[in-house]
C-alpha cells in the first residue's frame, strides 16, 4: 500500500508552465505540467533544479474567449525520474482564486469521465 502524505487535492493538469530561476544552473524553460494542487505543481523535465532552489512559475490558461496568466513563487521540493515538484511558497489572492477554480473545474471533469 502506498503511504500518501499529501494533504492537498491534486488534479491531472496538462499545460505549459514557464519556470524561472537564478540557481547555479539557471533555468528559464517551458515545461509540461503533470498535476497541480493548491500546494504545488509537478513538472515533467529532464533538467532538474537542485532541491531547495527558489523559482517562479508562470502558468497560462487559455479558453475559447479569454486568456489568463498568473505567476507563483515556489521551491523545488522533490525529484522523480520524469521531473520535479515545486512547492508553492507565495500565492497572492488572485493567483489563489484562479488556482482554486482551475482545480475545482478539473475535479468536476475527472468525476464526469
Amino acid at each position: 500500500m502506498v503511504n500518501e502524505r499529501r494533504s492537498a487535492r491534486r488534479v491531472n493538469f496538462i499545460s505549459t508552465a514557464h519556470v524561472h530561476s537564478q540557481a547555479e544552473r539557471p533555468l528559464s524553460a517551458s515545461l509540461e505540467t503533470k498535476n497541480i494542487s493548491l500546494k504545488g505543481v509537478f513538472l515533467e523535465t529532464s533538467h532538474k533544479l537542485p532541491l531547495g532552489t527558489s523559482c517562479s512559475v508562470d502558468i497560462d490558461l487559455s479558453g475559447t474567449t479569454s486568456m489568463l496568466h498568473f505567476t507563483i513563487n515556489g521551491t523545488i521540493c522533490r525529484h522523480e525520474a520524469d521531473g520535479m515538484a515545486i512547492a508553492f511558497t507565495d500565492l497572492n489572492p488572485d493567483s489563489y482564486a484562479h488556482l482554486q477554480n482551475l482545480i475545482a473545474l478539473n475535479q468536476a471533469l475527472d468525476q464526469d469521465a
